[in-house]
């Protein structure tokens, strides 16, 4: 069991050290200028529509690079300053030390997310933007932003280099971001990407499957950042030995996290395991929708639904959308 004050101890730390200096600071306005840049796209107008979808379509690989620039000196410059034998020398566990850095380093993502809600200002100036499907959004960001800075957390314990921290972290975050992109059309593969996962959120859903599956990348990643922080415990005669146990423990881990996702997102898929935030609630049907499906359960007479399906809305069907 963790011990709270220290993990404070640790937290608080942290976070003053990224902002004891104008770089943390800097990230944070980059970051929000970008998210404007990409929310209030040509195509936004274009669109004519109060949402977000522009920023959400480039939200992840955003993150690519933001996120690699708050995890990178997390472990890396303890390393290269030597600090981190000081830190482990403390009355404390690693778990402890390890849950109080991403803490942090959740802090930070956290405040700079708060720092891009002034565009919503804007966007409320110039339309009437659906709140629930923008907190939705912001729910999705925020997760996948998690997910994607334990990842960074992973490749910082690798390395005393920032430099490289930040490249392996970015290669790294880069596997759940593009899989989608690459294999699009693959659904077996697809939905193992971030696109796929933050695409509900984005509509206004908030889906059970999409939530864990952003938390079993965060507990899968921060175990894989537990073993490598603890190594220093291995007996050099037992490196061999430890080395395998733990590998066979984190692939036993990880296939019973996908499973559960999966089992989450497919076989316990339906209208009871989401939450639609949408103001006309319009991914949930209405009791006279339910009593007409009732009355025509087991009738012969076949149902016809016609959709029109295109990434491109024609303009007019843009009110209709």
């Amino acid at each position: 069991m963790f011990r709270w004050h220290v993990v404070s101890a640790v937290f608080w730390r942290n976070v003053k050290q990224y902002f004891s200096g104008p770089l943390g600071y800097l990230f944070i306005v980059v970051f929000v200028t970008v998210c404007a840049v990409m929310a209030f796209s040509p195509r936004f107008f274009a669109d004519n529509l109060a949402n977000l979808d522009q920023l959400s379509r480039w939200f992840p690989v955003l993150l690519l690079f933001f996120v690699p620039a708050i995890t990178m000196t997390v472990w890396a410059e303890e390393k290269r300053q030597g600090t981190d034998s000081i830190l482990f020398t403390l009355p404390a566990s690693d778990f402890d030390i390890l849950l109080g850095k991403f803490l942090a380093v959740v802090a930070v993502y956290t405040i700079a997310l708060f720092f891009s809600l002034t565009q919503l200002i804007a966007l409320s100036l110039i339309g009437n933007p659906d709140w629930g499907v923008i907190f939705s959004t912001y729910v999705g960001y925020w997760l996948a932003g998690v997910a994607l800075l334990s990842i960074g957390m992973f490749a910082s314990s690798l390395t005393s280099s920032a430099t490289v921290a930040f490249v392996l972290g970015s290669l790294f975050c880069s596997i759940p971001v593009l899989i989608g992109e690459y294999f699009k059309g693959t659904f077996a593969i697809e939905q193992f990407g971030f696109d796929w996962n933050l695409h509900d959120f984005t509509i206004g859903l908030i889906p059970l499957g999409n939530v864990v599956y952003f938390a079993a990348i965060t507990i899968f990643m921060l175990y894989l950042n537990h073993v490598v922080i603890s190594r220093r415990h291995w007996h050099r005669g037992e490196q061999v030995t430890l080395g395998g146990h733990y590998f066979v423990r984190s692939l036993s881990l990880g296939i019973g996290l996908v499973a559960f996702a999966f089992l989450c997102g497919s076989a316990f898929s339906s209208l009871w395991t989401r939450a639609d935030l949408t103001s006309e609630k319009l991914y949930t049907l209405d009791p006279v929708t339910l009593e007409t499906l009732n009355k025509v359960k087991g009738d012969e007479r076949a149902v016809t639904i016609q959709a029109f399906v295109s990434e491109e809305v024609p303009r007019k069907f843009v009110n209709t959308k």
